[in-house]
C-alpha cells in the first residue's frame, strides 16, 4: 500500500491468530482388483474438502506507527522546525486525520480463513514376491492448482479507531496469491514378515515441489520433495499395532526478485525438513 511520501510500499503489521477451529467432511472411493493370487491392483479417488476456520486475530501496528511518526517528525525538522515544534506539528496533522496516539495501534478482529484439501486420484499395485516379502508401488495426482491458487482471509469487527481510520474500514479482505502447481507423487515400498504376524516396512516417495519461486515464502514453505519411512507392525487375531518414522529431506528454495506475496520476501530463502512419527492401534470385532 502506498503511503503518502513516507517511503513505504506496503502496510505491514504484527499479527497472531488465536483459537482458530473448523469443521469439515470428506469422502474417498476405492476399488481393489486381484487379477492374480500374487498381484493386487487398486484405484482410489479422494474428493475435495473445504474448511472454514474461525477465530480471533490480534494485530499490532505499534512498531510501524512509531517508525512512521519518526519519519514525519524528521521531515518537519528538515523543513526548519525545532524538534518540539516538529512533534507538535505532526500531532496536529494526525489529529486532523482522526488518529489519536493515546488509543494505541493494536486491535482484535474476528477472523475467517478458507482452506481446502485437494482432490486426488491414485493408482497402486502390490506384488507378493515371496511368502514373506510384499512389494508395492503407488502413483497419485494431487490437484493443488485448484485449492492452493490463493489463501483467503477475512477480518471483521476491528475495535481500534486509529487502525480503522488508517485502513479506511473496520474489516480487511485479502487473497494471498499462492499459485501452486499440480503434483504427481510416486511411492515405493516393501513389507517383510520376519516371524508370524511381525512385519518390517520400508518406503520412499517423491513429489516435485508444487510451490513456484514467485510465491514461496518462509511462513508456509511446503517445498519438500523426498521422503523416507521406516516402520514396524504386529497383528494378532483382532489386535494390531503399527508404528513408523518418516523423514522429509531438507529442500531449499529462493524466492524471485519480485515476490507476488509481499516485497519483504523478495529473494528470501526458504528451507524445510520434517520428521514425523506415526502410531496406530487397531481392533477388529
Amino acid at each position: 500500500m502506498e503511503s503518502g511520501g513516507l517511503g513505504y510500499d506496503e502496510l505491514v503489521a504484527e499479527a497472531e491468530l488465536n483459537d482458530a477451529a473448523a469443521f469439515g467432511y470428506g469422502a474417498k472411493l476405492g476399488i481393489l482388483l486381484k487379477p492374480h493370487d500374487k498381484v493386487a491392483l487398486g484405484l482410489s479417488y479422494t474428493f475435495k474438502s473445504t474448511l472454514t476456520f474461525k477465530g480471533e486475530l490480534d494485530m499490532d501496528m505499534t512498531a510501524q506507527f512509531n517508525d512512521a511518526f519518526g519519519r514525519m517528525v524528521n521531515g518537519a525538522i528538515a523543513q526548519g522546525l525545532s524538534p518540539d515544534e516538529a512533534q507538535q506539528a505532526v500531532m496536529q496533522q494526525l489529529a486532523q486525520m482522526g488518529i489519536d496516539p493515546s488509543k494505541g495501534m493494536s486491535t482484535t478482529y474476528d477472523a475467517e480463513i478458507e482452506f481446502a484439501w485437494p482432490q486426488k486420484l491414485g493408482f497402486g499395485i502390490a506384488v507378493t514376491a515371496t511368502d514373506e516379502l510384499l512389494l508395492g508401488f503407488d502413483v497419485t495426482w494431487i490437484d493443488w492448482s485448484d485449492t492452493m491458487d490463493e489463501f483467503k482471509l477475512k477480518l471483521t469487527g476491528g475495535d481500534n479507531e486509529n487502525i480503522n481510520t488508517l485502513i479506511g474500514d473496520d474489516e480487511i479482505t485479502a487473497a494471498l496469491p499462492l499459485k501452486w502447481q499440480d503434483q504427481i507423487v510416486m511411492a515405493f515400498g516393501l513389507q517383510y514378515e520376519f516371524v508370524d504376524n511381525l512385519y518390517g516396512r520400508l518406503g520412499y516417495n517423491y513429489g516435485r515441489n508444487p510451490v513456484p519461486y514467485t510465491t514461496v515464502f518462509p511462513v508456509f514453505p511446503a517445498i519438500v520433495e523426498h521422503h523416507l519411512a521406516l516402520g514396524m507392525g504386529y497383528e494378532y487375531k483382532f489386535f494390531g499395532i503399527n508404528a513408523a518414522y518418516e523423514h522429509a529431506f531438507a529442500n531449499k528454495q529462493k524466492a524471485s526478485i519480485n515476490s507476488r506475496v509481499a516485497n519483504e520476501y523478495n529473494r528470501s530463502k526458504s528451507t524445510l525438513a520434517e520428521d514425523t512419527v506415526h502410531l496406530m492401534v487397531s481392533f477388529q470385532f
